[in-house]
């Protein structure tokens, strides 16, 4: 009797063991699946925290290149509204002269178009004395006529349209054979980018390395990038390259400077800076850097 009793008890016990077992393995398998939990959430927020990081960076370094940007214009429209105020024109406290197509031609006297006597509509007089008085005179540049007179009939329209004469010329005879690279369908998407003013450019940091060059296809020291838009691919850039493009942004700038009026200068100031301009996309587009004036290193155009 008492043996079975024993039996009993043991057999008791062992169950109360196996339920307190079960208990155990329960418990802790909950604590692996709440510990494995938290390291997920763990990773989770930090896997965020670096994501917004690297986000805030990059938004960061691209206002940055656009501060550069701006403070670069600000800098070269400071320069163009010195020079302009500087000139004998402002002096005369004129503004931009009007030319139309019937005056042409220059002063009788000075044989220059920067005079008041070669605007019949001032009714001005020669301030730079006779033709032979100067001899400097004979070594002024000559405006083309016909281009000339493309560039008057623009400064009363302010189009940016390639429809417009004067522009389309530029369009054709500079800025398209300044971007024209083997990449073309790149080469249309950078010009577009320009004409939107969403292009942005920035410098490689670090130690220069062979990259190869997306417009041109040839690996060269790319210490350049460029981008379409703020939310676009980087495509390295090789020296020339940028150069072409920086070049074809200086013209499009003053251009936008001009329609927003802040070029305060003679109409034939206006119209030899635009020459000028054009010089400079030919020179970079031979590939005459040394002689390019580089206003700009990034950013916008």
């Amino acid at each position: 009797m008492g043996s079975q009793q024993y039996k009993n008890e043991l057999k008791l016990k062992d169950e109360q063991c196996e339920k307190l077992s079960r208990v155990r393995n329960e418990l802790e398998s909950e604590l692996e699946e709440l510990t494995a939990s938290l390291f997920q959430e763990a990773h989770a927020m930090v896997r965020a925290a670096k994501v917004k990081q690297a986000a805030a960076e990059k938004r960061f370094k691209e206002a940055n290149n656009k501060v550069d940007v701006l403070q670069a214009e600000v800098s070269a429209l400071k320069h163009l509204v010195l020079t302009s105020t500087s000139s004998p024109g402002h002096s005369r406290g004129m503004g931009w002269r009007r030319h139309s197509t019937e005056h042409l031609s220059p002063c009788p006297d000075c044989d220059s178009y920067d005079c008041d006597a070669a605007v019949a509509r001032f009714n001005g007089a020669c301030l730079q004395g006779p033709r032979h008085a100067k001899n400097s005179l004979s070594e002024e540049p000559e405006v083309d006529v016909i281009l000339f007179r493309e560039f008057l009939q623009w400064m009363d329209e302010r189009s940016v349209s390639h429809d417009q004469p004067f522009l389309a010329r530029i369009y054709k005879e500079d800025v398209g054979p300044c971007l024209n690279f083997p990449n073309k369908e790149l080469a249309l998407a950078v010009h577009s980018a320009i004409e939107n003013n969403t292009l942005m450019m920035e410098t490689f940091t670090g130690k220069p390395v062979f990259r190869k060059c997306t417009l041109t296809g040839t690996s060269r020291f790319c210490l350049h990038r460029v981008k379409l838009s703020e939310k676009g691919d980087w495509y390295n850039l090789s020296r020339n390259s940028r150069v072409r493009i920086v070049a074809v942004c200086d013209f499009y700038t003053y251009v936008r400077y001009i329609q927003q009026g802040l070029v305060k200068a003679d109409v034939t100031e206006i119209y030899w800076e635009l020459m000028r301009l054009r010089s400079q996309m030919a020179l970079a587009r031979l590939g005459m850097e040394s002689t390019v004036k580089v206003q700009r290193d990034s950013g916008h155009s």
